[in-house]
Formats: C-alpha cells, sequence, structure tokens
C-alpha cells in the first residue's frame, strides 16, 4: 500500500450492552467510539471501545520500546464515568491521542496501527506499474545523454589505469587549475619589522608561560565546577522578575484568577501565594495575615514582579487556569475532601489514600490505575498529590459539566470520602 497519510476522527460515542457472565440475564454497559478514516480519497467508519485503544496502546509500547516519547493514553476515570461529559471528554483525549500518535510516521506505518484502523481492507492500493511501463515513460521523460560504457570495456579501463592513463588525467587538471590562477593569489603582507620585534619580545619576557599557566587554571575550574564557571565566563542572565516577558505572564494570571471583576481577593491570593512556593511579597504580609486585601491588576503585578525570583510562571499559569476553572464554592468543597482523604494530615494525598478512594467506587480500580491516575493528578511528578494539584485536576475534570451534575458527584466524593474515616 505504500506510505498512507491517515486523517482520524471520532464523530460520536454510543453505550452498548453485553453479557457479563452466563449464569443468567443480565447485561453490563460499555462505550463504543465511532471512528472516520480518511486516506489516499477514500473514507470509511469503524467502531472501537476503550480496550482496544489499550491493547493498541500497548503493542506499540512493545514494538518501539526504545521511543520514550509515546503520548500517553487518556485514562478511563472511575468518577462520573458514564456521564455524558466525561464520555465526551475521553472521545476528545482519544481523538488527540490518535493524531498525535498519527504524526510519528513509525507508528502510523506500522502493522498494528494498520490492523486498528483496518486500513489492508479499506484502503485503495494504486496500482503498480510493469518494468516496461517504467522504462517507456523513464525513456520519455530522461533528457539524452551519451550512452554508458557497456560492461565488457572493464578490461579496457583496467589497462588504461595500469597504463599510466589515470595519473596522467590528474597531473592535467592540475596544470590547467596552476595556469587558471597563476598570478590571483594574493600573499599574506609581511608583517611589519616593529610588529615582529614586539612578538618576540612578548615571548621572551615569559608572558606566553603566564598565559599558558591561565588557560590551565580555566580549564581545572571547568572541569571541577562546570556551572559556577559558566557564570562566572557568561554575562548574568537577568533573572525571570525583571524579564519583559514576566508582566504579560502575571497578567494573565491575574485574568485566570479576577472572575472579571478587575480585582483579586484574600482567597485568591493564597492560592497564587501557595502555587508558587509560599512567596508573600513583603509589601503584603500584614494585609494578607489579617486576611482584609484587594489588589488591582497593577497593584497585583507591581507587588510580584520584583518578588517572584526564578519562578517558572508558565507552569505556574498552567496549574492556576485549570485551578480556576472551579468556582469558588467547588474549591472550598474540593478543600475539605482533600484534606478528609489526606488520613497521615501531612498536606497530600499519597497512592495509597488515592487507591482506598478509587476501591470505594470500584472494585475494578486495581493499583495500575490508581498509578495512572496519580500521573495525570501529580503535576510536578514528585509521586504525590498536593491541594493545588488536586483542586487543578477537578478543575480540569469537571470543565464543562452541567452545575448539578458536578455537585452531586461531588457530594458523592465527599461521602465516600468521610465512609473511609468512620
Amino acid at each position: 500500500m505504500g506510505f498512507s497519510v491517515f486523517t482520524v476522527q471520532i464523530q460520536s460515542a454510543s453505550t452498548a450492552t453485553e453479557p457479563c457472565c452466563s449464569a443468567g440475564p443480565c447485561n453490563s454497559e460499555y462505550t463504543v467510539y465511532d471512528l472516520t478514516i480518511q486516506s489516499q480519497g477514500t473514507t470509511w467508519p469503524v467502531q472501537k471501545r476503550y480496550t482496544d485503544f489499550v491493547q493498541l496502546e500497548q503493542k506499540l509500547r512493545d514494538k518501539f520500546w526504545y521511543i520514550d516519547d509515546l503520548p500517553t493514553l487518556p485514562p478511563k476515570f472511575v468518577l462520573f464515568s458514564k456521564s455524558a461529559s466525561a464520555i465526551d471528554k475521553r472521545r476528545k483525549g482519544l481523538e488527540e491521542w490518535l493524531r498525535k500518535i498519527l504524526e510519528i510516521g513509525c507508528f502510523s506505518q506500522s502493522g498494528e496501527m494498520s490492523d486498528f484502523l483496518h486500513a489492508l481492507e479499506n484502503a485503495p492500493v494504486a496500482p503498480l506499474n510493469t518494468d516496461k511501463q517504467a522504462q517507456a515513460k523513464k525513456a520519455v521523460a530522461a533528457p539524452s545523454k551519451p550512452a554508458p560504457a557497456p560492461v565488457d570495456d572493464a578490461a579496457a579501463k583496467v589497462a588504461a589505469w595500469k597504463s599510466g592513463g589515470a595519473a596522467k588525467l590528474m597531473q592535467k587538471v592540475k596544470n590547467e587549475n596552476e595556469e587558471k590562477w597563476a598570478g590571483q593569489a594574493v600573499a599574506p603582507a609581511p608583517a611589519p619589522a616593529s610588529a615582529e620585534a614586539d612578538k618576540r619580545k612578548w615571548w621572551t619576557s615569559g608572558a606566553a608561560n603566564t598565559l599558558k599557566s591561565a588557560v590551565q587554571e580555566n580549564n581545572a575550574k571547568w572541569s571541577n565546577s562546570a556551572g559556577e564557571t559558566a557564570a562566572a565566563a557568561s554575562p548574568p542572565t537577568p533573572p525571570s522578575r525583571g524579564s519583559v516577558s514576566s508582566r504579560p505572564l502575571l497578567q494573565n494570571l491575574f485574568d485566570c484568577m479576577d472572575g472579571r471583576t478587575g480585582r483579586v481577593e484574600h482567597e485568591e491570593l493564597t492560592i497564587f501565594i501557595r502555587v508558587v512556593g509560599g512567596r508573600t511579597p513583603p509589601s503584603l504580609s500584614t494585609k494578607m495575615e489579617s486576611g482584609s486585601i484587594t489588589l488591582t491588576q497593577k497593584e497585583f503585578i507591581d507587588a510580584f514582579e520584583e518578588h517572584l525570583g526564578q519562578v517558572d510562571l508558565r507552569k505556574t499559569y498552567d496549574l492556576i487556569s485549570d485551578i480556576f476553572k472551579l468556582s469558588s464554592s467547588s474549591r472550598a468543597q474540593l478543600t475539605e475532601i482533600f484534606q478528609i482523604v489526606d488520613k497521615s494530615h501531612n498536606g497530600y494525598v499519597e497512592t495509597d489514600e488515592l487507591l482506598d478512594l478509587g476501591t470505594s467506587f470500584s472494585s475494578t480500580f486495581t493499583p495500575e490505575k490508581c498509578n495512572k491516575l496519580l500521573s495525570r493528578m501529580d503535576y510536578n511528578h514528585d509521586g504525590r498529590i498536593a491541594l493545588d494539584e488536586f483542586l487543578a485536576f477537578f478543575g480540569n475534570f469537571c470543565q464543562g459539566m452541567p452545575d448539578r451534575q458536578r455537585e452531586r458527584g461531588l457530594n458523592g466524593l465527599k461521602n465516600r470520602a468521610i465512609s473511609l474515616n468512620l
């Protein structure tokens, strides 16, 4: 079939049923995703379950084990998994995952991908030209050129080489080049006598040895402390707080938090300061402690621009933007749930605590599924979930969910968390 380019869209998802056991007339529901594949001007439909995507991912990982950046398959969430918004979010995630996979040539052209997309039985196969057709086209298209020497001239070539023909040809080319460039080369101007004298004087004075010693010292510094030497040898990089790009980023962060009121208050500032590592500007300390503080955009930027040091504001923006997809009441409710789930009261939800919460919803919530969910929630990849990561995950997960459905889901989550502590 040659090199094929596939375009895949997951148009919709529907619910189907299948017998869950042979003991009686009981059925279990599952989701079917309707894929539309296009390649070489041909379009065909394919239906897949989530488990089909999981199997494809595993096959690709097994076959291309040496590729580290294989896109991650969106997880199948236990919470609200049957809701329309959860299914639609998973549908979009699967479509984006397929798009990224198909952009990588070895994946898109693999037999595993071909089987998954049913490409062999649907995509058209371009007709192959016969040898005579190919030769005829080549003869028409190719410009005229001297016929190559026949194969039986090999002996004549060897004889010409042994007779010194190659050496004569090389000498001829050399002579032609010498004639062509004769008189055109410009010799470098000799150094003035005074310059030569200065060089000789500098060399005999011992300065060369001094320079050699300095080079050796610098090499030693580089080998022992490359970072310190680089910092000393190069001009200092301006910190992010004074960079030109910090103000627009702070402005974007403010816009995420202000709720279109033009101001941020104590609750928003508390979250922001916590995300950037507890860095409260001295000018705001007293007001933050009293709990009565309101900042305009200009006041916010002026207060934090010179105070954040080397904080990565782009990563901060990713976390903050997800947190503030939640309403203030939802943030408060999820904070309470986090404190309940954090049975060790160390300020983090550990793996075992997340596993307990997941298994309270479903007995199929295995440690492997727990690890996948943890990797989605763990923004800074330290193996545990802080409060702000917990809020950001649910901010992203609940986005677009109807208010009543979100409230019902969070209430159910809270009740399950409470039951674990009884």
